[in-house]
């Protein structure tokens, strides 16, 4: 697969979909040197289906700084101003308990941490039982990229 599939998948296997990255930021200051109009424009001529696509995929968002291994404080920030113009979703709670859970294997892997081997089932939400039984790290995280995939329906 192309590399940006890669890129793509690991973002929104952490919690951050890469469409909120600057594009809060980007809109708002359209709006400061271009005005109002232009930001309207924008959202209903050039990409009319951009607040729908943004409303999708705040499904999938993490913003909590601790547990979102990508999540830093500017891109919070522009998250937050791109409520102004775009309405957002509540995160489906089952995928943050997957990801969150996945950030944290990737967290141990990148610091060097070793883990032991884990046996995991996780009730992600009701009748949907994820189960990650080999216990192998490395493994785990790969069953939970796919699992998380699944559940946006892509792994792009």
């Amino acid at each position: 697969p192309p590399r940006w599939v890669k890129f793509v998948a690991s973002c929104y296997t952490c919690g951050l979909p890469p469409e909120f990255i600057g594009l809060g930021s980007g809109l708002k200051e359209i709006k400061e040197t271009m005005g109002e109009s232009a930001v309207e424009k924008i959202l209903s001529e050039l990409y009319p289906s951009l607040q729908a696509d943004i409303k999708f995929v705040s499904r999938f968002l993490n913003r909590d700084l601790r547990s979102n291994i990508l999540m830093t404080p500017n891109i919070l920030k522009g998250i937050n101003e791109l409520e102004n113009f775009v309405e957002l979703e509540e995160p489906d709670s089952g995928y943050l308990i997957l990801s969150e859970l996945a950030s944290s294997y990737i967290k141990d892997m990148l610091t060097g941490k070793t883990s032991k081997s884990k046996k995991l089932a996780i009730l992600i939400e009701k009748d949907n039982v994820a189960e990650y039984l080999n216990g192998l790290s490395r493994e785990n995280l790969s069953k939970m990229i796919l699992d998380l995939g699944k559940m946006r329906k892509s792994l792009a």
